[in-house]
């Protein structure tokens, strides 16, 4: 059985905003943060951010979320 190598996680998903950690196991230096917008039933990719760190990625997932709505800082891991 193979596993799959890409890993999406969803860090926040508020007020229309929905940032995204994406990961391939088969390339660790690699950590993507998506951040996209919903508009009724419409989602588009408004950027993404690249690290060589996940601490980093997380961290700056955090601040950009707050920046955007406040009451998401508590919401990402």
């Amino acid at each position: 059985m193979k596993f799959p190598t890409k890993i999406r996680t969803v860090l926040s998903d508020e007020n229309g905003w929905r940032f995204e950690l994406l990961h391939d196991r088969t390339d660790p230096c690699i950590w993507i943060i998506r951040r996209s917008r919903a508009l009724l039933w419409f989602r588009w990719n408004s950027s993404a951010f690249w690290f060589y760190d996940k601490n980093n990625a997380l961290n700056f997932a955090r601040i950009q979320a707050a920046s955007l709505h406040p009451a998401a800082e508590r919401s990402i891991a």
